[in-house]
Formats: structure tokens, C-alpha cells, sequence
């Protein structure tokens, strides 16, 4: 049964889990990297951006997260303009970087992020 009656549908359910799990993951990987780099987070809602790193002041790091195995063309695209908007390095964090190449934007998934936590310094 997809629904019944006064009862919630599989489909909210999924489409609620599918957000709040995409909110938290921007979350995580936005104040791990605040910690690990030392650098602030900071809120750039035109355009929005889910990752900004600041460092005296300065953009250094900007990021998407996309909780998905693939992108197309028009997502890649419209997260390239985002970043772009502003100086500093982009990143893009996704489940499997091997699925997903985009030329000028780093893509980083879970891999990186351990190793990078194994580095005294760390560097993106």
C-alpha cells in the first residue's frame, strides 16, 4: 500500500528523509571542514552556497554538496555558476567522485575527507 488512509504515504516519507538527510550532510561536511582547515563559515545566500570558508575575512573555499550518484549536465552547469560568482577554491562533495568529473571544481567524497582528517596541515 502506497497510503491509507490518516496515515502518513511511503512517498512523504521518502521525500522528507531525501531533504533533511541532504541538510544534514551539508552540515556535516560544512563544520568539518570549518574545524579541520580552521577557517570560519560564513552564509552567502546570492546565490546560495552550502559551503563558504573565510579566512580573515576572505572567500578561500566555497562548496556543493550533492548527496546523489550523478549529476546532469544542467546541474553541473548551474553549480559551476554558483561557484563562480566568487572568488576562492570550489569543491564539490559527492557520494562517489568517480562517477562525476567537472573541469575547474575539485570533487571530493567520503575517501578524501579521511584522508585529509590523517594530515597534520591539511590542504584542499
Amino acid at each position: 500500500r502506497d497510503s491509507i488512509e490518516g496515515e502518513i504515504s511511503n512517498k512523504f516519507i521518502e521525500k522528507v528523509v531525501k531533504e533533511k538527510i541532504g541538510f544534514h550532510v551539508e552540515k556535516f561536511f560544512r563544520e568539518f571542514l570549518s574545524k579541520l582547515l580552521g577557517m570560519k563559515c560564513a552564509v552567502l545566500e546570492e546565490p546560495e552556497v552550502d559551503i563558504a570558508l573565510i579566512e580573515f575575512k576572505k572567500i578561500k573555499i566555497l562548496g556543493e554538496v550533492k548527496w546523489k550518484d550523478s549529476l546532469t549536465k544542467k546541474e553541473i552547469e548551474k553549480i559551476r555558476e554558483k561557484l563562480n560568482f566568487f572568488d576562492g577554491k570550489k569543491i564539490i562533495i559527492v557520494p562517489n567522485k568517480r562517477t562525476i568529473k567537472i573541469e575547474g571544481i575539485n570533487v571530493m567524497d567520503v575517501s578524501d575527507f579521511v584522508k585529509l582528517a590523517s594530515i597534520k596541515n591539511p590542504k584542499i
